[in-house]
């Protein structure tokens, strides 16, 4: 059995269609959206342009990520987002079952952040990430913390970026 598993997606997209809230009979919310990543490249073959676009489903669940989504987000604006991926299932009216994939944001497990405005103005976003240093951006909603010990290079105690990591092999 394989125990040491990640479930982690990283997208940087433009939002495709405005954030949609939901409420559930239990009290709870989620913002649904969608995220359009696209990838250019010259075909080998043509010497053409291409592009191939995914649109990847969002699913958030952390009240204050939705309370800010809902204020600040539309088509259109680029979004920086962490969380797992997750398939679910329903059963429709007529008895069908559907199943969906979603990037999933949920307390402790994810983050998000809106990078620019589609309407040209300052995000007053509270969850946003500064966009001049990717290196320095803070992981709202995340239980994820950097080692105190690992210095500037984020390494984790114990191994170094050196050559010589004979001399850190415990037995």
């Amino acid at each position: 059995m394989l125990n040491n598993t990640v479930n982690r997606v990283t997208i940087i997209g433009i939002v495709e269609r405005d954030p949609e809230i939901r409420q559930f009979p239990s009290g709870g919310q989620v913002c649904s959206f969608s995220v359009k990543t696209s990838e250019k490249f010259k075909d080998r073959h043509t010497g053409e342009d291409r592009e191939i676009s995914q649109i990847n489903r969002v699913g958030v669940y952390v009240p204050n990520f939705i309370t800010a989504i809902q204020d600040e987000v539309t088509q259109g604006d680029l979004v920086y987002i962490e969380g797992r991926m997750e398939t679910r299932r329903s059963t429709d009216e007529m008895g069908n079952e559907r199943f969906w994939t979603e990037v999933s944001i949920r307390p402790y497990h994810g983050s998000f952040a809106k990078l620019n405005s589609s309407r040209g103005a300052e995000s007053s976003f509270p969850e946003s990430k500064p966009q001049s240093e990717p290196s320095q951006w803070r992981n709202y909603g995340s239980n994820n913390q950097q080692n105190p010990d690992s210095g500037a290079g984020g390494t984790r105690r114990g191994f170094t970026s050196d050559n010589d990591q004979d001399d850190n092999i415990p037995f």
